[in-house]
């Protein structure tokens, strides 16, 4: 009992130590981060006057904001923050996003009620042709139970949080009164239903054979509305075509919630501004004043629209039209707004930088690509913040894949294209051999990466 008495005395006094030590080592080195510079393109005074700011934490608890100059990154100065709450700091900013689809790949498991799940009447009429303790399989063509696709439509952004929707059946009616897609020929699903010994249904699944409509749906939501855009297109498993008869349009929705979060307006809908036939929508995004720009596939070209938003009932006013870049076999990636510019990005790395004239004219400032020899795009595309100076462009990015490292890459481009890349290594990268215990645990706050000229 005795040795057992001192053996936990001398745990707790050896423990005690090394919380001491490792305290005293956190607090003797907190803000000795180092930056290390490499030049992986071009010439790093083109990056003169360039100022970038990271934080690294630990469970939020052991924060820590580093600030350098990307020309100079031995003038880098640090400040630690110890928070015993472990504050979260990451801004909450969810963005827009309205999906309008028919459900044709779920299943339902246990004690299965056909009332509300999407094709309830085709999944009846399997359940009568299947004996009890059999699971059977069908393939259906979607255009002999329906003239249009049943749609159903989700909404999520900054404004609209936990809101409850129609009934699903009602929901789709309404939708269908206003946007009608002619269900593709072509179009099938396989469909299963299981039923046990005692003949109930106990599983049922539904599943896209070879190809699918995509309504290429994107939207934005100003106070108490919704406006989105739908430009209905079936993948064959070859080629993307434009459905037949199917009209491209813009739709508006007003949203009122009541006192339980129930949202009335899908029996509301109306269209209020019809595109081309042959265009397809890759983005919908609304500016600071208020004006909606959506991105469209035309010809191969990526088009950026721009519409002022209606104050009654109405159509739509286009105000400006601008071809961006070629857009052939390429994917669209992201559109991000700062400060008076919009980067457009493409998966190839070609990208456009614009600049706002005011009132809803934008101006192709830049074109290329992120980098001319291709290594450094999957790195480049994964920024998370750029600015522009007037002549100059500058994004910061983390390295892509891997751990969860600190280190950026800056890249910097001018009328004649990048002028510059460079790698800035921080000593806390999980990565590094011979960091600190403590830096070890020191993962990047991905949001609060910010970039400026001075």
């Amino acid at each position: 009992m005795k040795k057992a008495l001192i053996l936990c005395i001398i745990l707790v006094i050896l423990s005690g130590t090394l919380v001491v030590s490792a305290a005293g080592l956190v607090d003797k080195e907190k803000e000795s981060i180092v930056i290390t510079q490499q030049t992986l393109r071009g010439d790093q005074q083109a990056a003169e006057g360039w100022q970038l700011e990271t934080v690294s934490h630990c469970g939020y608890k052991l924060n820590w904001t580093t600030t350098f100059a990307a020309d100079d990154t031995g003038a880098a100065t640090t400040v630690f923050c110890f928070k015993p709450e472990g504050e979260f700091t990451r801004p909450v900013d969810r963005k827009d996003e309205v999906t309008l689809y028919t459900e044709t790949g779920f299943g339902v498991g246990g004690n299965v009620n056909l009332s509300g799940v999407a094709h309830s009447d085709v999944f009846r009429e399997i359940a009568q042709r299947t004996s009890a303790g059999e699971t059977r399989t069908e393939q259906i063509s979607l255009e002999d139970y329906y003239t249009y696709y049943p749609l159903t439509l989700t909404l999520d952004g900054k404004y609209i949080l936990d809101i409850r929707a129609f009934d699903e059946v009602e929901e789709s009616k309404a939708l269908q009164d206003v946007i009608q897609i002619p269900v593709h020929s072509q179009e099938k699903l396989e469909m299963s239903v299981s039923k046990n010994k005692d003949g109930q249904i106990v599983s049922i699944e539904c599943n896209s054979v070879d190809g699918w409509m995509e309504t290429n749906t994107h939207g934005v939501f100003p106070e108490e509305g919704c406006y989105f855009v739908c430009t209905p297109t079936y993948w064959d498993g070859e080629a993307t075509t434009h459905i037949a008869g199917a009209q491209n349009a813009i739709y508006y929705m007003p949203i009122r919630l009541t006192q339980s979060r129930e949202m009335v307006g899908f029996d509301q809908i109306f269209k209020v501004y019809e595109l081309q036939e042959d265009c397809i929508a890759v983005d919908m995004q609304m500016d600071q004043a208020g004006n909606l720009l959506l991105l469209t596939k035309e010809n191969d070209l990526l088009v950026l629209n721009v519409y002022e938003p209606l104050e009654q009932e109405g159509e739509l006013k286009k105000l400006h039209t601008t071809e961006l870049i070629p857009m052939e076999e390429d994917y669209y990636d992201r559109m991000t707004m700062t400060q008076g510019s919009t980067l457009i990005t493409l998966s190839s790395g070609a990208f456009c930088l614009l600049t706002s004239q005011g009132k809803g004219d934008y101006e192709v400032t830049l074109r290329g690509k992120l980098d001319p020899d291709g290594e450094l795009c999957k790195h480049l595309l994964e920024y998370e913040t750029f600015a522009y100076d007037g002549k100059r462009l500058a994004i910061a990015s983390y390295e892509a894949g891997g751990l969860p490292d600190n280190s950026i890459y800056l890249a910097v481009y001018g009328e004649k294209g990048l002028e510059y890349v460079g790698f800035y290594h921080h000593s806390g990268d999980l990565s590094s051999s011979g960091s600190d215990w403590y830096l070890l645990m020191g993962y990047r706050n991905k949001e609060n990466l910010k970039l400026w000229k001075e």
